[in-house]
């Protein structure tokens, strides 16, 4: 399945999820030996990457299960010869890696999906896949955004639930200047509005601040943390 070697301990932090027993007990050591953390619940809030074998455990156990049962987190799927089924879930959310495979190999695969930029981003209990404009919520529900609509959240989520002047958010996001007559900002508000009350409680999720700008509500601030 995987040819184990020596890897110089590590730099990661990171946490997977080894949901496959055969799987945890081939690679669980090794993979902790390189700086990861293992769990075996994909439903693990703090969890960063899920790994699994589409070998073990039957069609009940493979990316497309995980999928749907409603995982939020990047997926690298091991898959034996002979297997061509396409990756579920949205597109780059599973990458596909064949066996036999070195540890090596797999290590710097879980490390380029880990990269800066290619994890999902936390909004609240959702994730914003930013390559496929996609939020996923707790429960599966998919709902797609525009560019400039997740430009606009992108740059909210960087305020911490502080508020972006309306004026600033015109020239960073949209690109007009900042005393342009137009009302971009408040039809896009509205739109990002409704979207994330669908994956999130409450249709207020994004909140008109009191100083003519705007920011994130309590619901759906950001929880990354790394």
């Amino acid at each position: 399945m995987i040819a184990c070697e020596d890897l110089a301990a590590s730099r990661h932090g990171a946490t997977l999820v080894l949901p496959g027993a055969a799987l945890r007990r081939a690679l669980a050591e090794p993979l902790a030996g390189a700086g990861f953390d293992i769990r075996d619940q994909a439903s693990d809030e703090a969890a960063d990457l899920v790994l699994l074998d589409r070998d073990e455990g039957g069609a009940a156990a493979g990316d497309e299960a995980a999928i749907a049962a409603g995982c939020p987190l990047p997926v690298i799927a091991l898959r034996g010869p002979g297997d061509l089924r396409p990756p579920a879930g949205l597109p780059g959310q599973v990458t596909l890696m064949d066996k036999p495979a070195r540890l090596a190999a797999l290590v710097a695969l879980i490390e380029s999906r880990l990269a800066p930029g290619t994890a999902p981003l936390a909004i609240g209990p959702a994730r914003l896949y930013s390559h496929a404009k996609t939020l996923l919520g707790a429960c599966g529900q998919a709902v797609r955004l525009t560019g400039m609509e997740q430009a606009l959240l992108v740059r909210l989520l960087g305020q911490d639930g502080q508020s972006v002047a309306r004026e600033t958010l015109l020239r960073e996001v949209f690109g007009y200047r900042g005393d342009a007559q137009t009302h971009t900002v408040e039809t896009h508000v509205y739109r990002l509005r409704r979207k994330l009350g669908a994956v999130l409680d409450g249709a207020e999720s994004l909140l008109c601040a009191d100083a003519g700008g705007y920011r994130l509500g309590a619901g759906a601030q950001s929880l990354n943390g790394r």
